[in-house]
């Protein structure tokens, strides 16, 4: 998996914010759709994968943590995504909201 030029950036502008919050710790969570399978492959890759840019950007890997879920916790049911490929919109268009990473603060329990 590789991070895009536009997330990129994000993450450049996510690294610059936990520069200033020295105790902020992440929990990247990585997903997929049920076309990638169940077993959590992809998802952790795309987690690994931005853990990796942000460590690039500066930001410790001791503050980060990657997990993959694989298809477990979709934003969006099959059902819309077959109806997005049965209309011919590609196999992609109906992935974007299941195929994703995303970033949860950690809470500090210590504070």
């Amino acid at each position: 998996c590789t991070v895009s030029e536009d997330c990129g950036r994000v993450l450049a502008d996510v690294a610059a914010l936990m520069s200033k919050h020295a105790q902020m710790r992440l929990s990247v969570e990585g997903h997929e759709d049920k076309q990638e399978g169940e077993a959590g492959g992809f998802a952790t890759k795309r987690a690994e994968a931005v853990c990796v840019a942000l460590q690039q950007a500066g930001v410790p890997s001791s503050r980060l943590v990657a997990h993959g879920f694989g298809s477990l916790l979709p934003l969006r049911s099959d059902e819309v995504a077959e109806t997005a490929v049965a209309n011919w919109k590609g196999p992609k268009a109906a992935a974007p909201n299941n195929r994703r990473v995303e970033l949860l603060v950690i809470p500090d329990v210590t504070a």
